[in-house]
């Protein structure tokens, strides 16, 4: 709610946030479950595509998450600069934003509000304990508990409030928060629940009037290389008995696409040419001494396309 109110319609890119009802993914942990166990309310932000299930203990697994390749990001063009991250950069920058605006406004906003509630023969009616700070309440409504969603959500400046939309014996969950003279509202509390013994009319739905008077935020996004389907990799290099050049598809499926590698010397004459079946985890090329010293470029053909050409240099 403190990204639709306060956050969206100021960030350069506007994100989607489903929220998911569990812990983490099956089988899995992360970061924020210490804060959980230690009684801090805290979730984590995981996106939907990943490389591979982390199930490391399948003799079969070959994807970059969790294995010694699961690194920052790689060096396409040798100068010891990351050229291409895995992670996503710009993906990682509006995360922060969210981030920091929510931490931002809940460290300036009031305090959750307390109250009590009964059920009258008017309905369910919630008495909030006034308080200076608080000029208007939020209250969260939803029929299942494990909902992650509220099914209403309604403002009110009285500090009695009936709720709204309510039938004969149907069950409430019901949350409240407060909004400060800035319009910044605190987080919202523990449920209260209850089943109604009445029939109440329909109430407004809470508009979210309370948004950021600023400028759009944003920061640059990060430029990296176009990507390379694979990478290609000679060592070492330079190399005086020996080399190996090294092949590792790394967001492609290459299992049995037919490759080439072809070292060429820089008059473009072939000295080499190695043809191989290439399979979806790193495959390797082994030259000994079978060049003379110079420098050559090495190629990498797979299904007959050209996808990259470096170079190596042999010392003697």
């Amino acid at each position: 709610m403190y990204y639709d109110e306060k956050i969206i319609d100021v960030a350069d890119i506007p994100m989607t946030i489903s929220i998911i009802n569990r812990e983490d993914r099956v089988g899995r942990g992360g970061d924020h479950i210490p804060f959980r166990e230690n009684s801090y309310p805290s979730i984590r932000f995981t996106c939907a595509n990943e490389h591979g299930d982390a199930d490391v203990s399948d003799p079969n697994y070959s994807d970059r998450q969790h294995t010694s390749s699961d690194i920052l990001g790689i060096d396409l063009n040798n100068d010891g600069q990351l050229d291409q991250y895995y992670v996503d950069l710009n993906y990682l920058k509006r995360n922060a934003f969210i981030n920091g605006g929510t931490i931002t406004l809940l460290a300036s906003g009031p305090e959750t509000p307390t109250a009590t509630l009964f059920d009258e023969p008017t309905g369910l009616i919630l008495s909030f304990q006034a308080d200076p700070e608080f000029t208007e309440y939020r209250v969260g409504v939803r029929a299942i508990s494990s909902s992650v969603y509220f099914d209403e959500v309604y403002r009110t400046t009285d500090t009695s409030f009936i709720i709204p939309n309510q039938s004969t014996l149907s069950v409430r969950f019901l949350s409240i928060a407060a909004i400060d003279s800035e319009g910044i509202m605190s987080p919202f509390g523990i449920d209260y629940y209850a089943v109604s013994d009445t029939d109440t009319p329909a109430g407004t739905i809470d508009d979210l009037p309370y948004g950021i008077n600023c400028a759009t935020a944003e920061l640059p996004d990060f430029e990296t290389m176009e990507l390379s389907p694979y990478v290609l990799t000679c060592y070492p290099n330079p190399w005086d008995e020996s080399t190996t050049i090294s092949i590792i598809p790394h967001f492609v499926s290459s299992d049995g696409k037919k490759a080439i590698i072809e070292v060429r010397d820089l008059q473009g004459r072939l000295q080499l040419r190695s043809e191989f079946v290439l399979k979806s985890y790193a495959n390797t090329i082994s030259i000994q001494d079978q060049l003379k010293s110079g420098m050559y470029t090495y190629s990498l053909i797979v299904d007959g396309i050209l996808i990259e050409t470096k170079r190596m240099i042999k010392l003697r």
